[in-house]
């Protein structure tokens, strides 16, 4: 029995994370952004806490950092109880969301929604504490298609609901 590749270490934790009910998952994120022949550095930072995950009383809190351009984006979401509340760029909005739709945001930033046919390189090294330390590069179509869904919420939530408070767990 030999050493575990990169490979076979990532199906065991997405394995285990399916099934986990509460998760804390942090996900650090580097990019590059090309519009209209401009690429530009972008770093984003989700920190995401879920509790039941997958059941009709899960709650979920996500916390967005983004960077780019010499300026800093801070999104906050909650959900619970067929609700999202979400803090945007100072604005508060709260709109009914089916358990499907928050479970489509989560999967979006835990390994669940991510395979290694996804991934154009993939590498592990030992982390201080023992555990392995992944390290991989995705198909860039696929991370412009999450990061849209993600922040793409985000914004249609603010155009059309009413301000409501941003709750925490």
């Amino acid at each position: 029995c030999g050493a575990k590749t990169p490979q076979d270490v990532y199906a065991d934790a997405v394995k285990k994370q399916s099934e986990l009910k509460d998760m804390h998952a942090i996900s650090d994120i580097d990019m590059d952004v090309s519009f209209m022949g401009v690429s530009m550095p972008v770093a984003m930072t989700v920190d995401m806490l879920a509790k039941n995950s997958g059941q009709s009383d899960m709650q979920m809190q996500m916390d967005m950092s983004m960077e780019m351009m010499g300026m800093t984006l801070d999104m906050g979401s909650y959900y619970a109880d067929g609700w999202m509340y979400m803090d945007v760029l100072d604005t508060k909005a709260k709109t009914e969301m089916p358990l499907e739709d928050a479970m489509g945001q989560q999967m979006q930033l835990d390994l669940s929604g991510l395979n290694t046919e996804d991934m154009v390189e993939l590498t592990m090294e030992d982390g201080e504490d023992g555990a392995k330390v992944l390290h991989f590069t995705v198909d860039g179509q696929l991370l412009t298609d999450s990061l849209s869904q993600i922040t793409g919420a985000a914004f249609t939530t603010l155009r059309v609901k009413t301000p409501a408070a941003r709750q925490g767990t």
